[in-house]
């Protein structure tokens, strides 16, 4: 659509980041995955400290490296707005899709998904706040 605003929508820029996983998720997978089976393993199993620390080592990156590719299903911090979504979903694909193309398949699922009329949603409309997610 020239002329639009849609042109000046990413600014050249892609979205570079990747979906994340809770943050209670993050906050919790070093005690989990790493503390937890270091403690069994020293209590439990009278394995010597060093030991236990070196036993729990794998079983920490096996798990961390899990729950990255199963659960990462959030939005990183900052992505409020729907044009933040236009450029994740640019960056995904590698074929050149228009910041209009995208806005109209993106508009067209969130109006589907949330329930209300496609015409709430602009470039600039938020989603906790305009559009009523959370």
């Amino acid at each position: 659509m020239e002329g639009s605003d849609y042109g000046a929508l990413s600014e050249g820029e892609f979205f570079r980041g990747r979906l994340v996983r809770p943050k209670w998720m993050t906050y919790t997978t070093f005690p989990v995955f790493f503390l937890l089976p270091c403690a069994i393993c020293k209590f439990w199993f009278d394995f010597p400290f060093t030991l236990a620390l070196i036993s729990s080592l794998p079983v920490y990156v096996v798990l961390e490296g899990t729950t990255r590719l199963l659960f990462s299903v959030e939005f990183p911090e900052g992505m409020s707005h729907v044009k933040d979504l236009v450029k994740l979903v640019k960056s995904l694909d590698s074929r050149t899709w228009s910041e209009e193309e995208v806005f109209v398949k993106i508009r067209a699922i969130t109006a589907e998904q949330l329930g209300i009329d496609e015409s709430l949603i602009t470039l600039d409309a938020k989603f906790v706040d305009d559009l009523g997610v959370g």
